[in-house]
């Protein structure tokens, strides 16, 4: 990530933390690491048997609200399209990004940049499992 420039705008930080992630997986053959399965979310899940989701109806590859049979280990974010903060000379992202790869879960990826860097530092917490998933 050293190589990135950007113009510093709030939309340069989120763009950086996708190709940062690309690159962790580079050359890594198991699939688990793949990107390409992961999707980031504006919207919530949606819980098998809730009477808004036809019975039947599966996620569509891409689609942005993700349907399971999901376990909350603590409470929904309030929001989540990705978001983008600044306080001083530290600079967040944050992402929700449903990972059916190993076992389905949804994960809270928050990437911390100082100003004038694209180098940044992740925290991943998990707010919610689901059953199935991919190679499960």
């Amino acid at each position: 990530m050293r190589a990135i420039e950007g113009d510093r705008s709030p939309w340069s930080s989120l763009s950086a933390s996708i190709p940062s992630r690309e690159a962790e997986e580079f050359g890594v053959s198991w699939p688990a690491f793949v990107w390409t399965h992961q999707q980031i979310l504006s919207k919530a899940p949606r819980q098998v048997g809730d009477p808004r989701v036809p019975d039947g109806e599966r996620t569509p590859m891409g689609a942005d609200a993700p349907i399971g049979d999901w376990t909350w280990r603590r409470a929904a974010p309030r929001r989540w399209e990705p978001t983008y903060t600044e306080s001083g000379s530290v600079r967040k992202v944050v992402l929700h990004v449903h990972d059916p790869v190993g076992g389905d879960r949804i994960y809270r990826a928050t990437d911390t940049y100082r100003a004038g860097s694209y180098e940044g530092r992740t925290r991943a917490t998990v707010p919610c499992t689901g059953r199935g998933g991919i190679l499960d």
